[in-house]
């Protein structure tokens, strides 16, 4: 199926999931007996909540057990999950498949696309037979190229962990003295999730990306100049430096020693009899 066939139902619900090295977008990390008092910074970000944002929203907190307060003020329709590490897993993913099918109504007669890393999370059987089941079109980018190719990380978590920030810190000034604690996360994600997730961010991530309108030349040469490195010759190639190296190495010989060995112990006894 192709991209631009489906574009419309993207614009309408954008279920695109988002991970490297199977993280999302993290939150200030909170454990179960500390809270954090003052300024938001870059070190409180962490991973205790992962969010992955398909317009609608998955929050995965790290607790072993989910308690509904921590979802007071989330952004409508936000499918709520609990693992006791910060990674997304093979069987959390298969929920967060059931979620956006439910709210994609996608099926065979009304397919959709889905694009994501290749994960092994996000590759496990039981996934793979809901979507083949559903209609639902997997689409997987290349290693290491979601900065480039991952509509969400190009346009659209840099303005959520913005709004994210900016509405944090209207709460501390708000409120002084006073913890942010993990129970107050969500409602500011979800403040952060409808002023990042518009239509308007979403159709200019898929044109810089060069989904839709369609840009194959969004990758130039330069891009690919660090992969260089690890180049090597295609063995099926006439003539490849691998076999002319191999060829001039077995034409090579070796010079006669030009220096007198001396005699061994053996010939110089039957020299002197």
């Amino acid at each position: 199926m192709l991209v631009v066939e489906v574009y419309d139902k993207l614009l309408n619900f954008v279920h695109h999931v988002s991970t490297s090295n199977g993280r999302n977008v993290t939150m200030p990390r909170f454990s179960k007996r500390k809270t954090i008092k003052g300024s938001f910074s870059e070190d409180t970000m962490r991973e205790a909540v992962t969010l992955v944002i398909e317009g609608r929203s998955v929050m995965v907190f790290s607790r072993v057990h989910f308690k509904d307060h921590m979802l007071v003020g989330a952004a409508p329709g936000t499918l709520r999950l609990a693992q006791p590490t910060d990674w997304m897993t093979a069987f959390l993913f298969v929920e967060v498949m059931k979620h956006l099918i439910q709210h994609t109504s996608s099926s065979l007669d009304n397919s959709s696309l889905l694009i994501f890393d290749n994960h092994e999370s996000h590759l496990s059987l039981e996934v793979l037979k809901l979507a083949k089941t559903y209609g639902v079109e997997i689409l997987t980018l290349p290693t290491h190229s979601s900065n480039k190719l991952q509509p969400l990380d190009v346009g659209v978590f840099g303005p959520f962990q913005t709004y994210y920030r900016a509405a944090h810190d209207s709460w501390m000034i708000r409120n002084p003295g006073k913890t942010f604690s993990i129970y107050n996360v969500a409602e500011y994600v979800g403040i952060a999730h409808a002023k990042a997730m518009t239509p308007e961010n979403i159709q200019a991530a898929f044109k810089k990306v060069g989904i839709f309108p369609y840009d194959r030349y969004v990758c130039t040469e330069i891009d690919f100049l660090p992969s260089k490195v690890t180049d090597r010759p295609d063995s099926t190639t006439e003539n490849s430096p691998s076999d002319q190296i191999s060829s001039e190495l077995s034409n090579v010989i070796e010079p006669e020693s030009t220096v007198q060995q001396p005699p061994t112990k053996k010939k110089y006894l039957a020299e002197k009899i």
